[in-house]
């Protein structure tokens, strides 16, 4: 179907909405699904209102993608990148979806004086081992960051996080943990691991939002560096050409000023993963030291 079809059939559909020339104002962007028309995707939103207001009037409330399932035949993440538009176009929606949660992994030292956020899961289990095993195990706590570029606004939210804590953490040190993190604390030191890549830097410059001090853990980066300088890189490996966007400035100066400039020259990526074992081991634990 040509765009021209699309727009044509959109603006019918719209006519569902009957005489609510403001709703309809809200929807004049054709909204386009591979397996619903212009009147189903319409339809879909008129049941989205209905449902959303008989919630209000329980005193219920609904998840996203449960609303977006029981609304559009099934399909649980269509109104996964919609939220603000559903907020605007039916501000209801605020009192009646629950916000979504980000279960964060986390090992959680005895006193917390650093934090690392690790972008890959084996690399951060790898990561744990190694702290566990060495002599920050009592003062760095270690979290699994992946997913966070798309929610760091979010993160330190207390209604909008849970933790998971992948080692035995008494009580008082769970809460000291947990009251730094949804609060608005900036004292402890905190860096990112990740992928020698544009993801990776762009991770840090999105957890800059709410942790103003990350900053790249540079003898991890330093020893993912020799690897690539030796050739053990790839370029974008996505189906999707140039699926990586640059962030162009962070705000942490050493990827800005060592990282992307490295990565802009060579075209050149490098996993994390290839850190790993008793080398993982020396750097993590000499990384520190002063």
């Amino acid at each position: 179907m040509n765009s021209k079809n699309i727009t044509s059939d959109w603006q019918k559909a719209l006519e569902l909405f009957g005489s609510n020339q403001t709703l309809k104002n809200q929807f004049l962007t054709p909204i386009v699904h591979s397996e619903l028309n212009a009147r189903e995707i319409v339809n879909g939103f008129i049941e989205v209102e209905r449902l959303l207001k008989d919630l209000k009037n329980q005193g219920e409330k609904i998840s996203l993608r449960t609303l977006s399932a029981h609304c559009f035949r099934a399909d649980s993440k269509f109104l996964d990148r919609r939220r603000k538009f559903l907020e605007h176009a039916f501000p209801i929606a605020k009192d009646t979806v629950e916000p979504r949660v980000i279960m964060l992994s986390a090992y959680i030292p005895e006193k917390l004086q650093r934090a690392i956020f690790i972008e890959n899961f084996d690399s951060f289990r790898a990561a744990v081992k190694a702290i566990e095993a060495g002599d920050f195990s009592k003062s760095t706590a270690v979290i699994y960051s992946a997913g966070y570029r798309g929610s760091a606004a979010q993160i330190r939210q207390l209604n909008t996080c849970q933790f998971v804590t992948i080692n035995h953490t008494p009580i008082e040190h769970y809460d000291e943990f947990v009251n730094w993190w949804f609060s608005s604390d900036q004292s402890i030191a905190v860096y990112f691991w990740g992928d020698f890549d544009f993801d990776g830097m762009s991770i840090i410059k999105s957890l800059r939002e709410k942790f103003h001090n990350v900053t790249a853990l540079k003898p991890l980066y330093e020893a993912v560096l020799a690897y690539h300088r030796d050739g053990v890189s790839h370029r974008d490996l996505s189906p999707k050409k140039n699926s990586q966007t640059d962030p162009i400035r962070t705000g942490c100066s050493y990827t800005d000023t060592v990282l992307l400039p490295l990565l802009r020259e060579s075209g050149q990526f490098t996993d994390q993963e290839v850190l790993g074992g008793k080398e993982l081991y020396q750097v993590i634990n000499t990384a520190f030291t002063k």
